[in-house]
């Protein structure tokens, strides 16, 4: 164990952290001012940036925010929960370059970043990140070029890496700072379009890494790895299958304790290689192997318990075309977290394009009801498309327009695809 987790594990068990359970219930503020009020008795501000939608943030509120580690970490901070569907988490959003969920920002009084985690984390990594943040401890190296990196400061994490380099040329042979090199290139010619040069990049990535990380980078290449020279090409979709592979054999379906956060991307990324390279029996076992291991557990918890696992198993049994038992699990998720507009969304999507529209509409309007801010655009972009398909084309254009009318300041780029859908009904 490195030393810096060896010391907040000890930190943790000498002060009663790493207790279970919360000791009591954390104060958040949901508008900025407020926190940034607070924040004048010199404390920092966690801004938990997050949706309704996004399964991992699930993960952190059930696996990490709840525990008694975070809360008592949290005494120290100005808590902030943003909602990033509701204008004002929108805007700060945009502001602070945010481009994952869920994000966390450390910010001071003026509202000025010190530092943020990105995405679903071990409480373990997790921990290890915010607690030398708080303390106000200078990043080494490979953390100040990871946090230029999740702020898409690409330009300034190669500079920054050359600099290093002068400064501290041993860190050219340090495995981390290396990783992060290979992804600060990866990054910039995948922006640059230059895809030769973000393939030799991938083919450091996968010489060099093996950790749950490794399958965004393998699904961010997938998305250009098309236009690579072909014998380039199918070398890599071979070597990205057998990382993979290994990846989703001991950090998803493993032993708990060596799971990565994120159980789905691995996943995906390994389906997509199977996909690419025509292995249809390896693509189909894994996918059956995915929706037994997330049923499994969601029975296991018991329904609305796990929310995040509920959603993979939901998810899975979409990509595999398991209707008859979505048609079972959809109303029981409807149920099961009945104050949000989610799943009885997601259901209308899923029966609209099973052209099932008659049906489709009960479950859009129950979430039009319960939709708001950047959610209720696509609610009603989907409700439109529905009554469209029913020949309610009248009552599908004046939705729009009315929506369009409402949102257009609020909400202009989001507003752009009802303008594209009015022109075509």
């Amino acid at each position: 164990m490195p030393f810096f987790r060896f010391f907040l594990f000890v930190v943790f068990v000498v002060t009663g952290i790493g207790e279970l359970g919360a000791e009591e219930d954390l104060v958040w503020f949901d508008k900025f001012e407020a926190a940034r009020h607070e924040a004048t008795t010199g404390r920092v501000i966690f801004a938990d940036f997050q949706a309704a939608w996004c399964y991992s943030c699930y993960y952190m509120e059930h696996r990490v925010l709840s525990q008694a580690a975070f809360h008592k970490l949290a005494k120290t901070m100005i808590l902030l929960k943003l909602d990033v569907d509701k204008r004002e988490g929108y805007e700060l959003k945009e502001k602070y370059k945010v481009k994952f969920l869920p994000s966390y920002l450390l910010l001071n009084g003026s509202g000025e970043e010190l530092g943020r985690i990105a995405g679903e984390q071990t409480e373990e990594d997790f921990l290890a990140q915010l607690l030398p943040l708080l303390e106000k401890v200078d990043p080494k190296p490979v953390e100040k070029l990871r946090l230029m990196l999740e702020a898409g400061k690409i330009e300034q994490a190669r500079l920054l890496r050359e600099e290093m380099l002068r400064s501290y040329p041993a860190l050219g042979k340090d495995l981390n700072f290396k990783l992060i090199w290979a992804r600060v290139d990866f990054q910039w010619a995948r922006a640059a379009g230059k895809v030769e040069e973000a393939a030799e990049a991938m083919e450091t990535l996968l010489d060099l890494g093996d950790g749950c990380e490794l399958a965004y980078d393998i699904s961010a290449a997938q998305d250009f790895q098309a236009d690579v020279e072909e014998t380039r090409r199918h070398a890599l979709e071979i070597r990205e299958r057998k990382k993979l592979e290994s990846l989703v054999n001991r950090r998803v379906f493993g032993l708990e304790k060596d799971r990565c956060a994120d159980l789905r991307s691995p996943i995906e990324a390994l389906l997509y290689a199977y996909s690419a390279l025509g292995l249809k029996k390896e693509w189909q076992d894994t996918l059956d192997r995915a929706v037994k291991f997330f049923g499994k557990a969601s029975k296991r918890a018991g329904l609305g318990k796990d929310r995040n696992a509920e959603d993979n198993w939901r998810y899975f049994l979409e990509t595999a075309k398991r209707y008859d038992e979505l048609d079972k699990l959809y109303p029981r998720l409807i149920e099961a977290y009945a104050n949000d507009y989610v799943y009885s969304y997601r259901y209308a999507k899923h029966l609209w394009g099973r052209q099932e529209n008659f049906q489709a509409l009960k479950w859009i309007e129950k979430a039009n009801l319960l939709a708001y801010g950047v959610n209720l655009i696509s609610v009603s972009h989907l409700r439109a498309q529905i009554l469209s398909g029913l020949g309610r084309s009248d009552e599908a254009r004046e939705l729009l327009k009315r929506e369009i009318r409402a949102n257009r300041e609020r909400f202009s780029k989001e507003i752009q695809k009802l303008e594209t859908l009015l022109g075509r009904i």
